[in-house]
């Protein structure tokens, strides 16, 4: 039993009985000792025997043996997701490993209903294997939870993502200098045991929650099609031929563009095929900035504060996150009377511009008044002439894609200008096409926001039930 006293944890220094170091892995680290595990301990000791571990749910829990990429290309090769990648929204890579090169492929093969958790670097973010991952091959640093049931894999779910389950996952993290957990770690874990009716909920709801992810991408997948049916462009078949002449990031280029780009990527042949394409289907294009305001935002300080009192702030990796992982909430002061700048509105797009460029995210009703980084582009569409849902899949599609690509900039930390991206030509299609497509991207992403505020209104109900003894 943990007395609270212990349980002090403001300035993390806490004293905690020798037996202690006597059981389990017999660990000196202090951190194992402290931290937010303490007080998840505090409400599982108080089940005293009415306690289970994850064990006893789950048929397997492991992780395949590291891994020696043999990189490919798209036409010969596998997609491979990182652990990053599969929390994202609608996974996905550009990373193709070849097959053939890798012992016990089936291993790193992921099947519907598998719990996946993170366990090298950033420790313990969870996603369930659905739709877009199936059968997909993931990277050896997410443990697989496979459950004896199916039904139970939505209860594990959201007991660890909970802020009782999940630092017991971060507790038993160990490393020197990149931080790892193992199957182990998982397969131990204390769970309160509470009314089967609440845990048969819980399971249900997150079910409901991962199909809703699921239709979201079927309709962005949808519109993206819509997109080129209507625009008769050419899907970018990387698998045709002509393209692998270019495969040695080798060409030939005689005609400078106006800015005087001397960095060779500018000049990508795939980039220029597409541009062609545009020009030789349609009678109808122009450059993106042309209508649409796209900015960014100076440098500000940031002052961190506690949920209750700061404003959500996303930053790059939010963008494609399914739901956010370590969100943060700013301060208001700094920003004064300026503060309607700084924050994000419905009906607008936001691009990544520093890092990892050129990923968007079309902003809904549930993000409204939110913060972002100023690492972050702003596109506020010309309501009269665009479509918000129009712009995303265009940038969600390879003709967005790659010339956002083509035109990202530097020698240390790439960065995309609001001036290049305003130069990224888009096919201007009349506007009822443009909102048939962008309607269903606006409506996806609704889908994905009613998910995520089912998912935490059912780990706050695990929450209460736990803390109701």
């Amino acid at each position: 039993m943990i007395s609270k006293e212990h349980a002090s944890l403001s300035n993390q220094i806490i004293t905690v009985p020798s037996s202690w170091l006597n059981k389990g892995e017999y660990r000196f680290d202090a951190s194992f000792y402290c931290g937010e595990a303490v007080k998840s301990h505090l409400i599982i000791d108080k089940y005293e025997n009415n306690i289970e571990s994850t064990k006893k749910y789950t048929k397997e829990i492991f992780y395949p043996g590291r891994l020696k990429r043999v990189w490919s290309n798209k036409k010969k090769g596998e997609p491979f997701f990182t652990g990053a990648q599969i929390l994202q929204s609608y996974p996905q890579t550009n990373k193709y490993i070849n097959p053939s090169k890798i012992k016990n492929l089936d291993s790193y093969r992921v099947k519907q209903n598998t719990l996946l958790i993170t366990r090298s670097g950033t420790i313990g973010n969870l996603t369930i294997v659905k739709g877009v991952l199936d059968k997909k091959l993931v990277t050896e640093d997410a443990i697989r939870v496979i459950t004896k049931k199916e039904e139970d894999i939505g209860f594990l779910y959201a007991y660890l993502k909970s802020s009782i389950g999940n630092p017991l996952i971060q507790q038993s993290v160990f490393g020197a200098v990149i931080d790892h957990i193992e199957p182990k770690h998982i397969e131990s874990i204390k769970i309160p045991i509470i009314k089967e009716e609440i845990k048969r909920q819980i399971s249900n709801s997150i079910k409901i929650v991962f199909q809703l992810r699921d239709d979201a991408n079927k309709l962005i997948d949808n519109a993206t099609n819509e997109f080129y049916k209507e625009t008769s462009l050419e899907k970018v078949e990387f698998d045709d031929p002509k393209l692998y002449e270019y495969e040695n990031k080798i060409w030939t280029n005689f005609d400078f563009s106006e800015k005087l780009r001397l960095d060779g990527s500018y000049y990508n042949p795939l980039n220029a095929l597409i541009i062609k394409n545009i020009k030789n289907k349609l009678k109808n294009y122009e450059r993106l900035g042309e209508k649409n305001k796209i900015f960014e935002l100076p440098t500000y300080k940031r002052i961190y504060l506690k949920k209750e009192n700061g404003v959500p702030f996303l930053s790059g990796k939010n963008l494609m996150e399914a739901n956010f992982q370590d969100l943060k909430y700013l301060s208001k002061i700094p920003f004064g009377k300026k503060i309607n700048e700084y924050l994000i509105h419905e009906g607008s797009i936001l691009v990544t511009m520093r890092g990892t460029c050129g990923n968007s995210r079309l902003i809904d009703k549930s993000l409204e008044g939110y913060g972002a980084s100023h690492n972050i582009l702003r596109i506020f569409p010309n309501q009269n002439e665009y479509h918000s849902g129009y712009i995303y899949i265009f940038l969600w599609s390879d003709y967005g894609k790659i010339q956002i690509e083509s035109k990202i900039l530097g020698s240390v930390v790439d960065v995309l200008t609001p001036e290049d991206c305003s130069d990224v030509i888009i096919p201007k299609v009349n506007y009822g096409i443009q909102k048939s497509i962008g309607e269903k991207a606006k409506k996806a992403f609704e889908l994905r926001a009613e998910a995520s505020k089912i998912e935490e209104e059912t780990i706050d109900l695990l929450k209460k039930e736990i803390n109701s003894i």
